[in-house]
């Protein structure tokens, strides 16, 4: 099992000649090519959900020990109306720990996620 994922990840390492340092930072592996496209699909799935202007999370996001920590739509709405607040990429606890989270955040996030959708049909 251990020579399989060694030749899985390794093997391509080793393909790779050493003559520069140069030469060596610029070949990508297969598997720094899918790193860097996973990391781009992550990237563009959360750019869509902060920029919804909808929230996608549900109310019970807040209580949750590691969802509670993912930037919504409602948190980053909040920091292009203020400018001055919720700066996290990513992850709220950025804000909590450097103290820039709005502090309406959470009322905010309730009152956007209590709101009824209108059933048509």
């Amino acid at each position: 099992m251990y020579q399989f994922l060694y030749f899985l990840f390794f093997s391509s390492h080793r393909s790779f000649s050493a003559s520069s340092l140069f030469a060596d930072s610029c070949a990508i592996s297969p598997h720094a090519l899918f790193v860097l496209s996973a990391l781009v699909v992550t990237m563009s799935i959360t750019a869509v959900i902060k920029h919804a202007g909808v929230e996608v999370y549900s109310r019970s996001t807040l209580r949750s020990p590691f969802a509670r920590w993912m930037v919504g739509a409602t948190h980053h709405d909040l920091h292009h109306l203020r400018y001055r607040c919720n700066y996290g990429l990513y992850f709220t606890f950025w804000d909590a720990w450097m103290r820039t989270e709005d502090t309406g955040f959470e009322k905010r996030f309730m009152d956007h996620t209590s709101k009824r959708l209108i059933k048509i049909g």
